[in-house]
């Protein structure tokens, strides 16, 4: 950092507009792997008025792509998006094959994030078959994990599965040991998902361990939130405090709330399990992802705090013996059908098949008590 500084300090002074972007866009780069997304953007956004200056396509497009991934990363996916698709241009019109492939990379994934994951999978493909044929190993396993992503999230989790280890194997191969972190962790969800706890827990903590050697803090936040899934499912509550308080720091450290939302989302979901209901809790969750514009976040918020009424509601339905609390189980049940209903809108949408299940088997259980 120190070296990049003194070359945009001397590239200043010679008035070499070129070398300054250069150095800027480097310094950018490093922002990225440090997760300083609002020093990373500011420093994109210098170097992309230089390149535009001095014509120079290659590096404006690659400081698109950067503007593109805070963006992402923050959760702003529309804006992400228009600034991918603008690289993406650039790229093809100066024929440059892993530009266009790094494009079709980002763009699947902001879909992916955004729930279109019919042209998610269609970019991902796009993007693997250009890296197959240039060799580009890296670009590849990040591309097979993606799909598996995808395929996980559509519940066709033998496939995922099949990408995943073949990510995680070629991570292992190419000595990419923050892919790996980021496979393991993919993999643990996955397992969490088909409800191999022991499995998971192996996945995990291996992504937790790597995480911590490489200080990579996106990563560790995610993993810390995928252990709160996980101790949440086996009811190991004490540890899921633990992880949540780490995804929070992290959370706040990077700036990134949407990662807050997925945290207070199982916190909200601890505490309904427990028998509190924290409405503005789990309003707070919904609120954050109908921001940051991310469906499938959004979907799950809504199954889980019908999930934490409808309990709620058969409790109260049990304890009952006046009218005044037959008619605040019937208000309590209709919100849980409303909830129901839009969360079943976004998955059918989405195509999320394991979801639609879920709501189904809530929704009968439900109608069951009538």
């Amino acid at each position: 950092m120190k070296e990049i500084n003194s070359g945009i300090a001397l590239a200043k002074e010679i008035k070499d507009k070129k070398l300054t972007a250069d150095c800027i866009l480097q310094i950018s780069n490093i922002y990225s792997s440090l997760s300083r997304y609002d020093d990373m953007l500011n420093s994109s956004k210098e170097s992309l008025l230089l390149f535009e200056e001095t014509r120079g396509r290659r590096g404006a497009a690659e400081s698109l792509n950067n503007i593109g991934y805070v963006q992402s990363s923050l959760g702003n996916y529309k804006d992400a998006l228009k600034y991918h698709k603008r690289s993406l241009k650039i790229n093809e019109e100066i024929g440059d094959r892993e530009g266009v492939a790094y494009c079709f990379s980002n763009i699947g994934s902001v879909n992916a994030n955004l729930g279109n994951y019919k042209e998610a999978l269609q970019y991902f493909t796009r993007s693997l078959k250009i890296r197959k044929e240039t060799g580009n190993k890296v670009g590849e396993e990040i591309d097979l994990s993606n799909i598996g992503y995808v395929q996980g999230s559509l519940g066709n989790y033998r496939k995922a599965l099949k990408y995943h280890k073949r990510s995680l194997k070629m991570c292992d191969e190419i000595g990419d040991r923050e892919g790996v972190a980021y496979s393991l962790n993919k993999n643990g969800i996955l397992q969490i998902e088909m409800e191999e706890f022991k499995t998971a827990s192996k996945y995990l903590n291996r992504a937790l361990r790597l995480a911590e050697e490489l200080g990579e803090k996106e990563v560790l936040r995610r993993v810390h939130i995928s252990l709160a899934e996980l101790c949440l499912q086996t009811k190991e509550y004490d540890e899921v405090k633990q992880h949540l308080k780490s995804a929070f720091t992290l959370a706040d450290e990077l700036g990134f709330k949407q990662g807050k939302g997925e945290a207070l989302l199982i916190s909200a979901r601890l505490r309904s399990l427990k028998g509190k209901i924290e409405k503005d809790v789990f309003e707070e969750c919904i609120s954050i992802f109908e921001q940051s514009n991310n469906p499938f976040a959004l979907a799950k918020a809504y199954y889980y705090y019908a999930k934490a009424l409808s309990a709620c509601s058969s409790k109260l339905a049990a304890d009952s013996k006046g009218k005044k609390e037959k008619r605040k189980v019937l208000g309590i049940k209709r919100e849980v059908e409303r909830y129901l209903k839009k969360g079943k809108e976004i998955f059918k949408k989405m195509g999320a098949k394991i979801w639609l299940k879920k709501v189904e088997k809530l929704w009968e259980e439900i109608r069951g008590e009538n």
